[in-house]
């Protein structure tokens, strides 16, 4: 039986969200369960099947350990190192409030570990791929399983192929053309409930190869916009698919028919690590969906610090990725409240109808300054002191005269019609200040009434 999934990187050029190329690279590393010192091994890949069609710069190639004590060496989405047999553990599927752990029963297996995602592999080549696990609502699915591959670099072509991950994973998987399912039925996986369901790969009017120097007719699932990496289903693949969800994410866990796969499936753990200065009762704050009224909620999404917030009916964590390094929340569809960790973000300051500049301008000290100072906004309330539950502020009330002005990256702007209060915070855990903002007279104003400020609680 062949993988259950090949991985084609199409690169962040294909990304359909809003992160750009000054966005921070994601480290793709495992961590080695029991070494004296936390050592990394070099998440691997490159299968045949695996195309690299533009330039995947978010991987990191700063170099991993590859052995405990060993020396450094780039650590890339193409890296070929086989992986001793043992114990390993990832944070980079959901961040780190899940960790996940996983048994190589024997030497000599490759892994790829990205945001967002896990493959385990008994060969190189990608054409034995044992087991995945991706973070569901870190993904999008591609809505027609024929895509034009030679496309795929094309963010216009992929918007148009692509759409958020849908409420049931296996339900939506079993409707596609193809695909003969087997019931979903209730189970567990990792000692946590799940839904399950087998199922196979079959031929479809339309299908064609996507992949070059491959005849086999394939079906477009997955696209994982952060990374690059679009999963393919070729004909005659075959495995059980399950979905879980715990510490706010929701979680696929794909087997195939493998030899060896379901033992490494069977020694999967996710634990749920909250940092040790979130409040006892305190909940990951949803990775996205609808907040529970009278929840107290932590987000880890700013390198600087823990942010805690009530949970209130009809506010919702907004469609956001990992490296997005932003919490955003909504009410009935509208961007209402947006958490910036400044560290990982670029200075924008422009309309959004003006081009991206190829060298950005350096972070403002002082943000409440530089957003006083940008002419196409309007100042409601100058700038003026607020305490936000104990933590000395800054905030500035604007809107935008005609077009959106752009204040961070190309995902926190001004649109025109609203007045948004800006707050600039100092960070707990170290230099400089996050941004918040928040549309006056959205029900997100009740949110920002009881956000508060803590150290991050991790090492």
């Amino acid at each position: 039986m062949r993988s259950p999934l090949a991985i084609v990187i199409i690169g962040l050029i294909a990304c359909s969200c809003s992160s750009t190329d000054d966005s921070p690279p994601a480290a793709n590393s495992l961590v080695v369960e029991g070494a004296a010192s936390p050592s990394t091994i070099a998440g691997s890949g490159s299968p045949a099947d695996t195309l690299l069609i533009a330039d995947a710069t978010g991987a990191d190639t700063t170099g991993a350990d590859t052995t405990p004590g060993g020396s450094a060496e780039p650590a890339t989405p193409r890296n070929e190192t086989p992986l001793p047999g043992g114990t390993y553990r990832t944070d980079k599927v959901a961040g780190p409030i899940v960790p996940i752990t996983f048994e190589l029963p024997v030497d000599g297996f490759y892994t790829m570990a990205e945001e967002g995602f896990l493959s385990v592999m008994s060969d190189p080549s990608g054409s034995e791929t044992l087991m995945t696990v991706t973070e569901v609502d870190n993904s999008l699915v591609f809505n027609t399983p024929t895509i034009a591959f030679d496309q795929l670099a094309d963010p216009a072509y992929t918007e148009t192929v692509t759409e958020p991950a849908p409420n049931d994973l296996l339900a939506w998987l079993a409707g596609r053309p193809g695909v003969e399912a087997g019931p979903i039925v209730d189970t567990t996986v990792a000692g946590l409930p799940a839904r399950s369901m087998t199922y196979s790969i079959g031929a479809f009017d339309g299908a064609t190869p996507c992949v070059p120097d491959d005849d086999r007719a394939c079906h477009a699932t997955l696209s994982a916009p952060i990374t690059g990496l679009a999963q393919l289903y070729f004909t005659g693949d075959s495995g059980t698919l399950s979905e879980l969800h715990l510490g706010g994410h929701r979680f696929a866990v794909d087997v195939a028919d493998r030899p060896l796969a379901a033992e490494v499936a069977e020694s999967l753990t996710f634990t749920v690590e909250p940092p040790d200065t979130a409040p006892a009762a305190a909940e990951p704050v949803p990775f996205t969906g609808p907040h529970r009224a009278g929840a107290t909620y932590y987000s880890e999404r700013s390198s600087g610090g823990l942010y805690l917030l009530a949970g209130f009916e009809g506010i919702s964590t907004a469609e956001s990725f990992l490296r997005t390094s932003q919490l955003r929340l909504e009410a009935e569809g509208v961007t209402c409240l947006v958490i910036s960790d400044v560290a990982n973000s670029v200075w924008r300051g422009v309309l959004y109808t003006e081009p991206v500049p190829l060298v950005s301008p350096p972070m403002p000290d002082d943000l409440i300054a530089a957003i006083t100072g940008l002419e196409p906004l309007t100042i409601v309330t100058p700038a003026f002191p607020l305490d936000l539950n104990g933590t000395s502020a800054t905030a500035i009330d604007v809107a935008a005269d005609s077009d959106e002005v752009v204040i961070l990256d190309r995902s926190l702007g001004v649109p025109p019609g609203m007045t948004l209060r800006f707050v600039e915070v100092p960070r707990p855990d170290g230099d400089g200040n996050d941004l918040i903002s928040v549309v006056l007279g959205s029900p997100c104003e009740a949110v920002l009434a009881t956000i508060e400020l803590a150290p991050s609680g991790r090492d």
